[in-house]
């Protein structure tokens, strides 16, 4: 959520006169809710994802701390679509209002989540329902 609100503050939304940027905002402003320690992954129906459908492996290239080429294999568990996460946001004040969180899942939609976006990864879609305090 930070990383796309960063993006959005610098390319879409820029700064308004009198306020704090949309980052800011955001970052300050939005945060899980607290009582959810985990978020369970769901199937369609529901029912919580108890094991992975499937794994593969993806050759990666990073340099070490002093620089030399390092190579290896990365795991990667998944579950067969579709697949949903359902968490509450708690939002201080009107610090970010519900078009700026659609704003942000939209972007986020679109950009991917998490660290295999480059490879398409991560796209989703979203609902946001209000719940009143």
């Amino acid at each position: 959520i930070k990383d796309c609100a960063r993006v959005l503050s610098a390319q879409f939304i820029g700064k308004i006169e009198g306020e704090r940027a949309f980052s800011t905002r955001v970052i300050n402003g939005v945060y899980p809710d607290a009582a959810a320690y985990w978020l369970p992954v769901l199937r369609d129906d529901g029912t919580p994802v108890l094991k992975a459908d499937g794994e593969y492996d993806k050759a990666i290239h990073v340099r070490g701390p002093r620089g030399a080429p390092l190579n290896a294999l990365k795991r990667f568990e998944y579950v067969e679509p579709p697949s949903m996460m359902e968490f509450t946001l708690l939002v201080l004040g009107r610090s970010v209002s519900e078009t700026d969180l659609h704003h942000l899942f939209e972007y986020g939609g679109v950009h991917g989540y998490a660290g295999e976006r480059g490879d398409g990864e991560g796209k989703y879609t979203y609902t946001l329902d209000r719940l009143d305090a």
